[in-house]
């Protein structure tokens, strides 16, 4: 891999290397985002993938960078990986991909095999539920029950 000083002049001047994380933190424009912006091959880029596409070549089509690192401004090809925009959106910490990570409901049952109920709505997307929750939420629903609480679904599961 090249190193930073490989780097066109325009590109060295906006860049602070960080000695204790290893980031190349783009002190250039960003957008609202934290992301950072610059002219490269005729248009505006992400700095990040600029520098990813001029010291390691370019990022395979269907392929978006995943920060490593979680700094948005960091430009550090070594912090980059090419994973697919799915894969990306998974290995963050928004709501979708915290769900994603779940393998037990909120009552402690496993989300696999039996107990696991995938529906998917109108507009195709796909929603986990716990299968054993489900019938009794429905079961409480149908005798007009007091709902299904954690602490009531604790105290059942404790007596024998």
């Amino acid at each position: 891999m090249k190193s930073l000083f490989d780097l066109p002049g325009k590109f060295l001047s906006k860049i602070m290397p960080c000695p204790t994380t290893g980031c190349w933190l783009w002190t250039g424009a960003t957008s609202s985002n934290g992301y950072g912006n610059c002219w490269h091959e005729n248009r505006y880029q992400v700095a990040h993938r600029a520098v990813f596409g001029i010291l390691l070549g370019r990022v395979p089509d269907g392929l978006t960078l995943d920060h490593l690192c979680r700094n948005r401004c960091c430009v550090n090809p070594l912090h980059l990986d090419p994973v697919t925009q799915k894969e990306n959106n998974l290995r963050g910490n928004s709501l979708s991909a915290i769900c994603a990570r779940r393998t037990h409901c909120p009552v402690g049952h496993p989300l696999e095999g039996e107990h696991l109920y995938i529906e998917v709505n109108k507009k195709g997307v796909t929603h986990r539920h716990c299968r054993t929750c489900m019938h009794e939420r429905l079961r409480r629903r149908r005798r007009k029950e007091e709902p299904y609480t954690l602490k009531k679904a604790a105290a059942r599961a404790a007596t024998p």
